[in-house]
C-alpha cells in the first residue's frame, strides 16, 4: 500500500492499528482508535487462536457522539468469528468510499454480534493512509 503524497519530497507512511481481544470476556463493542488526523482506511484484516461459537465482528467509523452499533460499517458483511482459526482473514470493504475517510476526532470500533463464547487471541489490524489538509510531517 503506497501513501500518498503529502507535499513535494515527501511521503507519509501508513498508519498500522493493532487491536488484540484475549479471551471471549474481553470481546465487548467499543472504540479501539481516535483519528488525530484526516485517514483513509485502506484494509482491515483479522484472525484469532480460538473460534467463537457463533460471533460475528463489524468494524465501524464513529463521528461525534455516536454510539458502536450507531456508526457506518466499514466492512462489506461482518466477519464470522466461528471460521477457521489461525487464518489471516481479510474481508472486503464497504462500497461506500465515504464511510471509509476519517477525519480528525473520528473512531474506529469494534462491533460483536452473536455469541463470542470461547472466543481467544483475536487480533484486528486495520491500515490507514493520511490524507486531507492537515497533512505534516511529525
Amino acid at each position: 500500500i503506497m501513501p500518498r503524497r503529502a507535499k513535494a519530497g515527501f511521503q507519509l507512511a501508513p498508519v498500522i492499528i493493532h487491536q488484540t481481544y484475549s479471551l471471549a470476556a474481553d470481546c465487548v463493542s467499543g472504540n479501539f482508535f481516535i483519528a488525530d488526523r484526516d485517514y483513509e482506511v485502506a484494509e482491515i484484516s483479522c484472525s484469532w487462536d480460538v473460534p467463537s461459537s457463533s460471533g460475528t465482528l463489524q468494524i465501524q467509523r464513529l463521528q461525534s457522539t455516536e454510539a458502536p452499533a450507531a456508526g457506518d460499517d466499514l466492512l462489506a458483511a461482518p466477519v464470522d468469528l466461528s471460521a477457521a482459526d489461525d487464518t489471516v482473514t481479510r474481508p472486503a470493504l464497504t462500497a461506500t468510499p465515504r464511510f471509509l475517510r476519517l477525519s480528525r476526532g473520528d473512531r474506529l470500533a469494534a462491533e460483536f454480534g452473536g455469541t463470542v463464547t470461547s472466543q481467544v487471541a483475536l487480533t484486528i489490524t486495520v491500515v490507514l493512509i493520511p490524507t486531507g489538509q492537515n497533512l505534516r510531517a511529525y
